[in-house]
């Protein structure tokens, strides 16, 4: 992510000392077991509370950050980017599945259109729904095709909204 990318591990460990919430670290890993179990190791030293994972990266990848995250991190499943069409939500919703009937993640992001139905399909204790592409009705959509207000995300656990935070003049 970006502040990875240009602080490093430095910032995130100065994060966890100075936190009272959540370090929510949105790095869709897609990458190799022997790069990704490291960096979750890394991640969870640094008090990163939640990461994300590529589902298509693999059974191997998602093994293995499983495994490096320790007790209290949550794995997050990322099936398809919100900046994609709502064409390919049948592919998205059989990844869903297959990735939940495997045990691995301890929870999803998807857009605010689909926090009904996650609700609806997945209620089983404990998994984390995070809804990413929250756009305020006054805000830009961005690259997002698949957002929506926060009226329709408000089931979810966490809201991600981003960059009409980030990019107001008076955030």
């Amino acid at each position: 992510g970006p502040i990875h990318a240009g602080y490093g591990f430095h910032l995130l460990s100065r994060l966890e000392k100075l936190q009272s919430g959540t370090v929510f670290y949105d790095s869709k890993f897609y990458d190799t077991t022997d790069t990704v179990e490291p960096i979750v190791r890394r991640l969870a030293d640094c008090g990163v509370n939640m990461f994300t994972v590529c589902v298509d990266a693999g059974l191997p990848t998602l093994e293995a950050a499983a495994r490096a995250k320790g007790a209290y991190m949550k794995l997050l499943g990322v099936v398809t980017l919100t900046s994609l069409s709502p064409v390919g939500f049948d592919i998205w919703r059989q990844g869903m599945i297959s990735l939940f009937s495997l045990g691995y993640a301890d929870g999803m992001i998807c857009s605010p259109r689909e926090v009904a139905w996650f609700r609806e399909e997945f209620t089983r204790e404990g998994h984390l729904l995070v809804a990413t592409g929250v756009r305020p009705s006054w805000a830009e959509l961005n690259d997002h095709a698949r957002s929506g207000t926060p009226f329709y995300a408000a089931e979810a656990d966490y809201l991600i909204i981003g960059r009409p935070v980030t990019d107001h003049s008076d955030p």
